[in-house]
């Protein structure tokens, strides 16, 4: 009978109970903070409401419904706090002093600038919803884009240039980055995997395990296997695709010599004190970056232009039969030894660097060179003595440009019959001043001004002749029959 009394008592007791709980855990959850260290990152937040006090902290029920922020220029180095901005879709914390970014908890994100700072480390989780990101501007070393949805990111919407460390992007498909994201340095790749390298030439790969770097032909090597290889020899292997060779980063010699290269980047390889790059199918080749090489070997390409004017430390150059080149200027390479630049088009070339008297004539060769007509030098009297070979059509000069020697127009003469026989005629719509006939080898056989030319005398053979009017001056070869 007591007991039925106390009942209602019992029953008081446990409603307040869990009425006290209840209230106590409103009160936490309403008092819940979130910590937010950088004095700076909170008086940007307190600047737009979010918070009252600098205290190191922020109310979460404050911020976590917050869709869009912009924080940039407030000269925040920490932006911890920033996790528990769980619905934010549009963050710019740009031109900050940010070393490193974790956004990975906001799962929400579209677009993110954090440009301009000096992150070496960005974090970005999975963040399936990202459409834009520029990280430009930074110190990225490591940068992970594999989400599952890079497609809806365009190459206008990203940028992570001007990150000299970074030389891998993490993505989910590397045709599409690669093909869609241009926004990047120069020697900066793709991969599904940077911990790995993209190889995708299999001649190449295969080379790379013949040597021992990797043991299984998969387009790809473990990185740490080559990112310490100092020299690399990889001649007469048919590879088409040198894609890789930027991980190669410790790399002083290369030589990919006598393969089938149309492109060859080695703007990561800044090491490189020695590179060998001849019979391929080279249309460019930019060294600009590799100021240590001592040593280029680029011949029998079909390079149109090289410039080493960076290239201040450079001993050898040789730079022959390639048909399409037209100008070579070495006039900053003080330390150059060794020129070999036959059988290319050349009509400019600029050897004055204050220290021709280093290049032997051994180490120097020009010739087979038909339009070349002036070399610029040191000394007219040390070249015409030392260096011999060059064509018979060219001559020394301290100042090229002063001599504005011209070429005549391919229409305005004519020499025929070629081959000959016994005589050759020349039709000119200018005065000639000289007629000369030479061997190849430079031997003088006569002088004239006369249109018509016996060389019945001559042996059947090749021979030069140069036809000068004033500055303008042409030679072409002849065949005697």
């Amino acid at each position: 009978m007591e007991y039925y009394l106390l009942l209602p008592k019992i029953f008081k007791m446990r409603k307040n109970f869990f009425l006290v709980v209840f209230l106590s855990f409103g009160i936490n959850l309403s008092a819940q903070k979130t910590n937010v260290p950088d004095d700076n990152f909170e008086q940007a937040l307190i600047s737009l409401g979010y918070d009252d006090i600098l205290d190191n902290y922020v109310t979460t029920a404050n911020i976590s419904n917050v869709v869009s922020m912009s924080i940039g220029n407030k000269n925040i180095s920490d932006l911890t706090g920033i996790e528990g901005f769980t619905s934010l879709a549009r963050l710019s914390c740009d031109n900050n002093q940010l070393n490193s970014l974790d956004v990975s908890s906001n799962t929400s994100l579209t677009t993110l600038f954090c440009n301009d700072n000096n992150l070496s480390s960005l974090e970005l989780g999975d963040l399936p919803k990202l459409t834009r990101l520029n990280c430009s501007n930074n110190k990225l070393i490591h940068l992970n884009l594999k989400n599952g949805g890079n497609s809806i990111i365009t190459n206008g919407n990203f940028s992570a240039e001007n990150n000299p460390n970074l030389s891998c992007i993490e993505v989910d498909d590397i045709n599409y980055s690669t093909q869609n994201w241009l926004n990047i340095d120069t020697g900066i790749s793709f991969s599904k995997d940077c911990n790995s390298t993209y190889v995708p030439d299999d001649n190449f790969e295969q080379a790379l395990i013949d040597l021992g770097y990797d043991d299984v032909l998969d387009n790809k090597v473990i990185t740490t296997n080559i990112n310490t290889v100092l020299s690399l020899t990889i001649n007469s292997k048919s590879i088409s695709d040198l894609t890789g060779i930027e991980d190669f980063v410790a790399l002083t010699t290369l030589s990919c010599s006598r393969n089938s290269l149309n492109k060859l980047n080695i703007s990561k390889n800044i090491a490189l004190t020695s590179l060998g790059c001849s019979f391929n199918n080279l249309t460019n080749l930019d060294v600009s970056l590799n100021t240590a090489l001592t040593s280029l070997a680029c011949s029998s390409n079909n390079l149109s232009n090289l410039d080493v004017t960076f290239n201040t430390a450079l001993i050898q150059l040789s730079c022959h039969s390639n048909s399409n080149l037209s100008s070579l200027d070495v006039s900053l390479n003080t330390a150059l030894t060794t020129l070999y630049g036959y059988n290319n088009n050349l009509t400019s070339l600029n050897v004055k660097n204050g220290t021709n008297s280093n290049i032997s004539n051994d180490n120097f060769s020009v010739q087979n060179n038909p339009n070349l007509t002036c070399i610029e030098v040191d000394n007219i009297n040390y070249s015409t003595q030392n260096w011999t070979k060059i064509d018979v059509t060219a001559s020394f000069s301290t100042d090229c440009n002063a001599l504005s020697v011209e070429t005549f127009d391919k229409d305005s003469y004519k020499m025929y019959p070629n081959p000959f026989s016994d005589k050759i005629q020349i039709y000119s719509e200018e005065i000639l001043d000289e007629i000369s006939i030479t061997t190849l080898q430079g031997k003088t056989i006569l002088k004239t001004t006369a249109t018509e030319i016996d060389l019945s005398s001559l042996s059947a053979g090749i021979y030069l002749i140069k036809l000068v009017s004033g500055n303008k001056v042409v030679t072409e070869k002849i065949i005697k029959k």
